[in-house]
């Protein structure tokens, strides 16, 4: 994608339209984007929005690739590598917990673009300096992809709502001790440990306590 491309009117850019799209995202979320909505806060037609990209599906790809190459590639290049791949899963699950809208985005398709394919060859990059073969490295980037994948979206939809805690209140706690063990203490950071030893075999070590 080039977000520098201009069509017949100078003042819009695939980068305006991209950023008008950001706007509604953050402020109605995934349901709120149309080509109505995107054209609306950018000031143009929405047929104006067909010069720069095929169709709505077309932009909020380019919309969740520009978020992907925002993410902190750099801490995979860290060491030592355990070091490194909780310190980029932390600061991505953290990055996601923020972007709700773009969490929903990218649940709802694949993304090609630069952002997502520089994401995939950094692990593959990353898991090779690790020691892991080709066939591994490839195996473990797609493990970390769909678990930080499914645990910000789980995260963003698994807040404890009003109607959540009354149905909660209403269940006795006893029927099911070790889920309402669970309940009351959630341990993300034990979750990246797991996550780092099923990954990173040759660094396993014991947990921490």
């Amino acid at each position: 994608m080039a977000t520098k491309k201009r069509g017949p009117r100078g003042d819009i850019s695939t980068e305006l339209l991209l950023d008008a799209a950001e706007a509604v995202l953050s402020a109605l979320g995934r349901v709120g984007l149309s080509l109505r909505s995107i054209g609306r806060q950018a000031g143009v037609a929405p047929n104006a929005i067909y010069t720069y990209f095929a169709d709505l599906d077309d932009l909020t790809m380019a919309l969740a690739d520009r978020f992907l190459a925002t993410l902190d590639l750099p801490l995979l290049d860290d060491d030592p590598p355990e070091q490194a791949l909780r310190a980029f899963v932390t600061a991505t699950l953290t990055r996601f917990d923020s972007a709700p809208g773009h969490v929903a985005l990218l649940a709802s398709s694949r993304v090609a673009g630069p952002g997502a394919m520089g994401l995939n060859e950094a692990l593959l990059r990353f898991f090779g300096r690790a020691g892991l073969d080709d066939d591994d490295a490839v195996a473990a980037t797609e493990f970390v992809t769909e678990w930080v994948h499914g645990t910000a979206a789980l995260s963003s939809s698994e807040a404890a709502t009003p109607a959540f805690n009354r149905s909660l209140s209403r269940l006795d706690p006893t029927a099911w001790p070790l889920t309402a063990s669970m309940l009351s203490r959630p341990s993300p950071a034990r979750s990246v440990d797991l996550l780092l030893r099923a990954v990173l075999p040759a660094t396993r070590q014991p947990l921490p306590d």
